[in-house]
């Protein structure tokens, strides 16, 4: 889904919105688009593009799992050498391009900052749009926002039902924002319990346990159905410092 302003087109993904300020009455509303392009492979890749944003580039081909560890890391008073993390890289990397080629139930990708989680779920993701796929990202604390600014139950039925129509959906960074409300929560819930069995790609900086604090028991639960890629390895932002 794109966000228009003159030009009313959804980039191939069957939808728009209008670029309009809040408290407009089309605020956050889901519009069908006529422009013939939806299910145009190379109009969904571009749309995918679009929403990744500076990610756009990740891709299987740009991941390098073989990239310099200078560093060990401690994750939950467990020490992991350059050796556990080079390990960890490759298991990661075969698990991420088996899913991506049978995607199939929830996929959650866990591991400090700096460890590639976005880098592997966008590769999933464009590894699958050429195949057609329609694929949706969605960075959550932006979800968020877009929730809490959705005007009315419909304008946020349509937000839902974007997500819980795609065909794989990634979901970059839960946990990074707590869901305080029971707004939040209930849709979070919600959407989570009726992807669960659906091409469901999830990346977090926090493991299940901690997930619990932050969003809820009765959510994070649905992701122990989940298959998982660890990423215990350090920040590649920081090699070389």
């Amino acid at each position: 889904m794109i966000v228009m302003s003159d030009v009313q087109c959804c980039g191939g993904t069957g939808w728009y919105k209008k670029n309009v300020p809040f408290g407009h009455p089309d605020f956050g509303k889901l519009f069908r688009c006529e422009c013939g392009r939806a299910g145009d492979p190379e109009a969904r890749k571009s749309a995918l593009n679009a929403s990744l944003k500076a990610y756009a580039g990740c891709t299987f081909e740009t991941w390098n799992p073989a990239r310099p560890i200078n560093q060990p890391i401690e994750w939950g008073g467990v020490t992991y050498s350059e050796q556990d993390q080079v390990k960890a890289m490759n298991i990661a990397t075969k698990r991420a391009k088996a899913y991506a080629q049978t995607p199939d139930g929830m996929l959650f990708i866990f591991g400090g900052f700096g460890a590639g989680k976005t880098h592997l779920a966008a590769a999933i993701g464009h590894e699958c749009a050429e195949r057609n796929v329609r694929v949706v990202y969605r960075n959550i604390p932006a979800l968020f926002d877009e929730l809490r600014q959705a005007s009315g139950d419909f304008a946020v039925d349509n937000v839902m039902r974007a997500l819980l129509d795609a065909e794989l959906l990634i979901l970059d960074d839960i946990g990074a924002e707590e869901a305080r409300t029971s707004f939040i929560q209930g849709r979070l819930f919600r959407l989570l319990d009726e992807r669960i069995h659906l091409p469901t790609v999830i990346t977090s900086n926090v493991d299940l346990t901690s997930l619990e604090e932050l969003i809820g028991g009765r959510t994070a639960s649905r992701l122990h159905l989940a298959k998982t890629i660890w990423l215990p390895v350090s920040d590649y932002r920081k090699r070389g410092r």
